[in-house]
C-alpha cells in the first residue's frame, strides 16, 4: 500500500449535545458530582465506533460487537455507541478526587476525542474541626469532670457539648 495525493480527505467528524452539557473553552465536558446521562449525535458519519477509553489516565478494555468497540464500563462510567449516538452514563462522583475521562471515536480514518471532567464530592473534602476541655476530679472525689466540647461540623456550624 501507498500514499498519494489523490487519497480521499475525511471530513471532520461533527458531534452535537443532545443533551445539557457545559463545555470549557479548551473542549472539556463538566460533568456535576451528582452524575449525568449524556447523548451525542454525530451528523455526517452513520456508523462510529469506539477506539480507546480512559478513566483517571488508566486505559478501559472496550467490547467489541463484529471487530468494533461499541460500549466501555469504567468504575464510574458507560459508554455505548448505537447508529450514529454515543451515550455516556456518569455515576455520582462520591470520592475526594476529581475523575477525568477520555473517549475517542472513529468512522475509518477520521478520529474524535471527548474530555469529561468530574468534580470530587464536596462531602468528602470537608473537615471538622474539634476542641476539647477537660477538668480532673479532685483528691478528696468531692469534685468531678467538667468536659467540654466545641466541634465545627461538616456544615459549618459551631455546636458546644458540656458533660458534667
Amino acid at each position: 500500500a501507498s500514499c498519494n495525493k489523490h487519497n480521499q480527505k475525511w471530513d471532520a467528524m461533527e458531534w452535537k449535545a443532545e443533551t445539557e452539557v457545559t463545555q470549557t473553552n479548551k473542549g472539556t465536558y463538566e460533568i456535576p458530582t451528582e452524575g449525568a446521562t449524556l447523548i451525542f449525535s454525530c451528523s455526517n458519519y452513520s456508523q462510529p465506533w469506539l477506539v480507546n477509553a480512559k478513566e483517571n489516565d488508566q486505559y478501559l478494555h472496550l467490547e467489541r460487537v463484529n471487530d468494533k468497540a461499541m460500549s466501555v464500563d469504567g468504575e464510574y462510567f458507560h459508554a455505548e455507541i448505537k447508529d450514529n449516538n454515543l451515550t455516556v452514563a456518569f455515576k455520582a462522583n462520591d470520592n475526594s478526587q476529581t475523575n477525568e475521562y477520555t473517549l475517542t471515536v472513529t468512522a475509518g480514518d477520521i478520529f474524535y476525542t471527548f474530555n469529561f471532567k468530574q468534580s470530587a464530592s464536596s462531602v468528602v473534602e470537608n473537615n471538622c474541626q474539634i476542641t476539647y476541655t477537660l477538668r480532673g476530679i479532685s483528691d478528696d472525689m468531692l469534685k468531678y469532670y467538667d468536659i467540654t466540647v466545641d466541634y465545627i461540623g461538616l456544615d459549618g456550624s459551631l455546636d458546644r457539648k458540656s458533660v458534667v
